[in-house]
Formats: structure tokens, sequence, C-alpha cells
């Protein structure tokens, strides 16, 4: 029997993106390749503990690797969710969402592999637990928090965030989806730094950043919400610091 040809049309292509972040969240909830349950890693606390026995992590090309895939995978699974509306509201075939995720994944790649040279540092001076994955230190949890904060009421934050909910997505796919991706990044860094003080791998915090996401790229007034998200930081900021 000749196989049938699989011809992909506009409605199709949509399922690309969900198929993606359905994928990547498989892999986050399977343990992200770390050998332990992400509930092990989650918790409500906040702060998170901080008497836990700390030491410098053992890294290897391997686990570096390790690494890099389970944070490149951890933001397909936080940050697609927020441009798939858009996908939806394109009529276009599989080629142009494809073109477009390329030059949108790019981005959060090179953004994926500075954080894990930042995770390696953090780790290595002890301010990061190395298997829990959240901060030991209260200036540091306070500094992040007071970063995020201030740069969610910033007009640079709502710039960007404008610019990676606008925009031409499918003239030119792969520069189009570069150019969304650095815009998101823009707007999106400091709060998916907030990781660092709840737990890389804390699902309760990915869960809720990724709803974040979802809000300010989908809601029609998402200035409001920005900045209601940048006050709650600068509180938690200060609640750590009485």
């Amino acid at each position: 029997m000749l196989a049938r040809k699989i011809i992909w049309t506009p409605r199709s292509a949509v399922l690309i993106v969900p198929g993606l972040v359905l994928a990547s969240w498989v892999f986050l909830l399977a343990g992200a390749g770390l050998g332990t349950s992400i509930l092990v890693m989650s918790t409500w606390q906040f702060p998170p503990p901080m008497d836990l026995p700390t030491a410098s992590g053992s890294w290897n090309l391997a686990h570096a690797l390790n690494m890099f895939v389970m944070w490149w995978l951890m933001m397909i699974a936080m940050m697609l969710p927020g441009i798939a509306g858009k996908v939806r509201r394109q009529s276009v075939g599989s080629a142009a969402v494809l073109g477009f995720l390329a030059g949108y994944g790019v981005v959060w790649m090179a953004f994926s592999a500075a954080a894990t040279v930042l995770q390696y540092a953090l780790e290595q001076i002890g301010l990061l637990h190395p298997m829990m994955m959240w901060s030991q230190d209260v200036r540091l949890s306070g500094s992040l928090l007071l970063a995020a904060g201030l740069y969610q009421i910033s007009a640079v934050k709502a710039r960007n965030l404008q610019r990676c909910r606008s925009g031409t997505l499918w003239s030119e796919p792969v520069p189009a989806g570069v150019k969304r991706g650095i815009h998101c990044v823009v707007s999106s860094a400091p709060l998916m730094s907030l990781l660092f003080v709840g737990g890389v791998m804390n699902l309760y915090w990915i869960a809720a950043l990724t709803l974040i996401n979802l809000l300010e790229n989908e809601l029609p007034k998402p200035r409001i919400l920005s900045v209601s998200i940048g006050a709650f930081c600068l509180g938690a900021a200060a609640s750590l610091t009485i």
C-alpha cells in the first residue's frame, strides 16, 4: 500500500506550536534528564529553604549540556504559549510557521546558554543550591526581585512588550522570528531570572511565570498586569529585608 502523502494546510500548521509546547512540558515533568522528580525540586515556600547544606556543584560537559537543554526546552514550554494565539490567527502553512519558530527559538537558545553560564557561576560561589537550584542567599533573591520589579514598571518593559506582541510574522518568517524573539527576551528576561529565586525547576514558579507571559501577550491592556507584577516583586524584595 502506498503511503499517503501528508498535506500541510494553514489549519494543520497551527498544531505545530501546541505540539512543541506539549513535548517540552512532558520533558520537564519527566525530570528534564536530571534523574529526579520535578516535585522534589518544587516548593510553595517563599523564600525557599535557605538552611540546606550547600557545596559547589559538580559540573562536567555532559551536565552543562543537560542544563542548557533543560533551560531551552523550559523556555519553549513557557514562552511559546504567548505566541500560540498569534499563530492561530494567521492563515499560513507549515513552512512559514517553522521558519518563524526557528528564528524565535534561536534567540531563546542564546538566552538559555547565558542562563546556563549564570547558573554555573552562582552554584560555584554557593549562592544557588546545586540540587534544588534555588537561591541560598537573601541578598541574591532580594536583588533579583528588586530588579524585576523595577523593570516591570519601566517604560523599557512596556515598549518591548508591545513589540513582542505586535509586528508582521510571516513576510520573512526567520528574520521576523529573530526580531520577535529579541523583543520577547528583552521584555521577559528579568522575570525569567526569578527562577533563580524560587527554583530553576520549581514547577509552581514555572507555571506562574508561564501564565504571566501568556496574559501579558493576550490581555488587551497588559500594562496593568505588568505594573501589578512589578509591585508584587518590589513588595517581595522588601519582605526579605525585614
